[in-house]
């Protein structure tokens, strides 16, 4: 929860614990990673990448094309939004622990208009919150997102219990979830639900049609999470105001995706992948990936999941392995 309300709280400004802040200190901004030419980020639709001091976000062209010889471009965009306007999240969510965090940071007092709940195909929790019903009965699907390959969303019972107040109502329904693999909530409770949270979900094709449409577009370069967020985003429309699309995680972590969905491919492990996508983009490497095929690697057992108490107890009686 704490990971994802730090997405969250610097969108807080006015009620931080900073205290107000002005027009010019709220400024948004963002390293987006672009290229020169391309078309300047949807106003509307806003990037929200890495952590920043709270009531700044930055949104604009990154320096990266420096080491390239390139013109970079910083623009700046103030009074896009004004101190205390509702803003629309949309959070790329499988155990649906960052959106609750942005719950969270609603009832805390932070601005919030809806709270978009963006799935990939494993969208159990796109039908919950349209219709009041959780059902696990479904195939699982392994995804390019896979960070949101998930059927059971733990952190849902915790916003069962903060709408509705009833421990027995909850207890029961997680009850008749492992029991039965579904349960209903009560109309009342749903529409609660459906004040503050509505729900979008699209599949890989889906996932890597945003990730290129943004790339063609305005040249930002986002992971497969994140172009979850964006696709969920476009489906919510314009209508309630700015939303902002939280991101996830970088790009290079899933290189391949990324690649395929920009139209390129390559030959080789993911490590050349990532030289590739660098490469193509111009979008510098994390420093902390960079370096990784030169270290060692450390795990390389397989273990069944029947054997694999009798490899915890074998490993603990070897005095050199630690926990």
């Amino acid at each position: 929860l704490h990971r994802g309300y730090r997405h969250l709280r610097h969108q807080g400004a006015d009620h931080g614990a900073h205290g107000p802040q002005s027009g010019n200190q709220q400024q948004i901004r963002d390293q987006v990673h672009h290229r020169p030419g391309a078309n300047a980020p949807d106003e509307n639709l806003i990037p929200a990448l890495g952590q920043h001091p709270l009531g700044t976000h930055h949104v604009g062209k990154a320096d990266h094309d420096q080491r390239k010889g390139q013109r970079s471009h910083q623009p700046t965009r103030l009074g896009k939004i004004r101190a205390g306007q509702k803003l629309n999240f949309s959070v790329p969510t499988g155990n649906f622990g960052d959106i609750l965090a942005g719950y969270l940071a609603l009832r805390m007092g932070l601005p919030v208009g809806k709270l978009i709940c963006a799935s990939n195909a494993n969208n159990v929790l796109t039908d919950f919150i349209r219709t009041g019903v959780y059902d696990r009965r479904r195939p699982f699907h392994k995804t390019v997102s896979p960070s949101m390959d998930i059927l059971i969303s733990s952190n849902l019972e915790r916003l069962l219990y903060l709408m509705s107040g009833d421990s027995a109502l909850v207890s029961s329904l997680m009850a008749q979830l492992q029991s039965e693999g579904h349960y209903q909530v009560p109309a009342d409770l749903l529409e609660k639900i459906q004040a503050t949270f509505c729900a979008y979900c699209c599949d890989d094709d889906g996932t890597k049609a945003a990730i290129r449409n943004v790339w063609n577009e305005s040249a930002y370069l986002c992971d497969t999470h994140t172009a979850v967020g964006w696709s969920a985003a476009q489906a919510f429309g314009k209508a309630e105001g700015p939303t902002v699309v939280l991101s996830t995680a970088s790009p290079y972590k899933f290189p391949a995706a990324v690649l395929s969905a920009i139209g390129k491919g390559c030959d080789g492990d993911e490590f050349a992948m990532m030289e590739a996508l660098e490469d193509t983009t111009g979008v510098p490497m994390p420093e902390n990936l960079r370096g990784l095929r030169e270290r060692p690697v450390l795990h390389r057992d397989v273990v069944a999941p029947a054997s694999m108490l009798d490899y915890v107890k074998a490993k603990q009686a070897e005095a050199s392995w630690t926990v």
